[in-house]
Formats: structure tokens, sequence, C-alpha cells
């Protein structure tokens, strides 16, 4: 029965540990972060450049939402809508390392081909969209050209979903709701240090392909993000807001039968209420009724640990 014993507290300290946890954002989401916009900003045409240092985009067609995925979005529902991130001229938008594109998006319907981002240099260097039926595609017509797609039907309407693609100068990956639907080989680098624009939801020959929906938390990197950094951004399909900082508990950590350890969660109902009033959770507690959840656990433990002596 004693091994029973232990079998049962582990279990739920790991159970325990995996219901207060939650993802932040990582310093490893700033290598090569060329541009992260929000799309908080409510009114205007200005769309902030959450990086520092870098430039802000605009609404060239279009407006915001008062409630997108995480704060505000972008609403390019309506035909010619679209917009525009900075300039990649120089050190601001330099794909030699490799590309990411990411969105939480929004639609009802892919009856057509649509176009999320790209880039032109005399003609198009690199497309990103979706095809009709939802397949998700990415063109890179400099390399050959290559054409890397998904099955039909993976990216869902009528809800908020994840749309992610990397490359690495080797591969390209293009993930929904942080799985993996299309892998294709791709080497070489594409030159986009034009100048030009960076489009967003824009097709740039035929507005009828631009993007008909909404959008928001944008973000281009010049690099290809790993699996790890996209389950970052997914943060169990909550999302992650830029630069979402990570809030360690008040904790006192006690030696649990010499074995494992095990977190007091009970000053967790001391929380500021700045921390309570945060939307999302951000790795610590920040919400009285989570941190109720934290007291009650640390209660739970403190009855075995009885019972176990």
């Amino acid at each position: 029965m004693k091994w029973q014993k232990y079998f049962l507290l582990i279990s739920l300290f790991l159970f325990s540990f995996a219901f207060v946890s939650a993802t932040y954002w990582e310093s490893s989401l700033d290598n090569e972060n060329l541009g992260y916009f929000s799309c908080d900003d409510g009114s205007g045409t200005t769309i902030l450049n959450n990086v520092s240092g870098s430039v802000n985009g605009a609404i060239a067609q279009g407006s915001f939402l008062s409630v997108g995925k995480l704060g505000g979005g972008l609403d390019l529902s309506n035909n010619g809508d679209y917009a525009i991130a900075p300039t990649y001229y120089g050190d601001y938008w330099n794909y030699s390392d490799g590309y990411t594109f990411h969105s939480w998006l929004y639609n009802d319907d892919f009856p057509s081909t649509v176009q999320l981002t790209g880039s032109r240099q005399g003609g198009n260097k690199l497309s990103v969209g979706i095809d009709t039926g939802g397949k998700a595609y990415a063109v890179f017509w400099q390399l050959s050209p290559v054409v890397c797609e998904s099955a039909l039907g993976v990216t869902p309407t009528n809800e908020w979903f994840m749309f992610d693609l990397t490359y690495n100068l080797t591969q390209v990956n293009i993930y929904i709701n942080n799985e993996k639907v299309a892998t294709c080989d791709v080497t070489g680098e594409f030159d986009v240090s034009d100048g030009y624009n960076t489009p967003i939801g824009y097709d740039g020959d035929d507005p009828a392909y631009n993007w008909k929906g909404y959008m928001d938390e944008i973000g281009f990197w010049g690099r290809g993000l790993t699996e790890y950094e996209i389950n970052l951004l997914w943060n169990n399909a909550s999302g992650i807001y830029y630069q979402q900082p990570y809030v360690a508990p008040e904790a006192e950590e006690e030696q649990v039968l010499g074995i494992i350890k095990f977190w007091d969660f009970d000053k967790l109902e001391n929380q500021t209420t700045q921390e309570q009033s945060q939307p999302s959770i951000t790795g610590g507690v920040i919400s009285q009724s989570t941190a109720k959840v934290g007291n009650f656990f640390s209660r739970l433990w403190q009855w075995i640990l009885q019972f176990f002596k």
C-alpha cells in the first residue's frame, strides 16, 4: 500500500501544478521580431508597432474592431480593405535568416483565394493566404516557384483561429491552431529588402483577392519560429499578449517526504488588483477565483500530509 500512497501524492502534485500554470511571452520571441501589431488602437488609421524602434503600420482601407481575439482588432471585411506594415527596407524587414508570419483570423467563408500577406518587387516574391475551400498556402515565386499548401478544409470558419507560416531557409511549415497542416522542403533566401511595404490582407494585383474578415495580433519575424514558440503564441487557444509577463506567485517551497516538492498557494489571495484585472492568465495566478482554487489545493496538500503521517 505504501507505493500506492506515493503514486497518489505524485499524481495530485502534477495535476495541481498543471492547473495553475500558463504560457507567457518568453524572451526568445523577441529575437528578430520585426513587427508586432496588437491592433488595439481603437480609432484612426495608425496601427501601433509594439516592437521598440520599429515603424508603425497603417490601415489603407478598413477600420478597427472594438473586440478582437485579444483586446481590439482589424476589420478588413469589406471589398478592397487592407493594411500595410512598415517598409522592410534595410534592417527593419530583413528576411535573410528566414521568415514567420503570425496572426489570429476570423472569416465566415472561403469561396475564393484570399491573400494574407506577402512581398513584392517587380512581381511577387512571396504570397501567403488561404485558397478556395480553406486550404492554407504559401508561394515562393522567386524560388522556382515553390508552392506549399495544406489539404482542403483545414481552416475554420465563424471563429477566431491562429495562422502561422514559418520558413527557416530549408523548410516551410504552415500551422492552423497550433497544428502543422503543411510542410515543404524549400531551400534558398528570397530577397525582399527592396523598400516596398509588407501588405496585410492585400493581394496587390486584384482587390477581389484581398482578405475579407478580421485580423488580430499580427506578427512578423526575420527567422522561422520553432514549434515550441508557435505553441507559446497559441497558449491553449487563448492567444498571448505582446511581451505578456510572467507573474511569479508568492510561494513557499517545502520538502515532502524527501522525494518531491510542493508549493503553498495560501498567499495567492493577496494578488494585487491590477493582476486580478488582467484579461488572461499570464503564468502566475491573476484572478481571485483562480487564487481560491490554488488555496484549495494548498488545503488539500495539508490534509494529505496529515493523512500520511
